[in-house]
């Protein structure tokens, strides 16, 4: 039984905490062009 719950605790232990979004990367910046060079940003 312990080594059952261990298991079970350790598969319902994820990186990201109860509640919380799933983690995704940044959007990515914005395309390095002449706008930006502009300052338009």
């Amino acid at each position: 039984d312990e080594a059952r719950k261990k298991k079970k605790k350790s598969s319902e232990s994820p990186k990201t905490p109860p509640g919380s979004p799933p983690h995704q990367l940044p959007p990515p910046p914005p395309p390095a062009g002449p706008s930006r060079a502009s300052g338009a940003h």
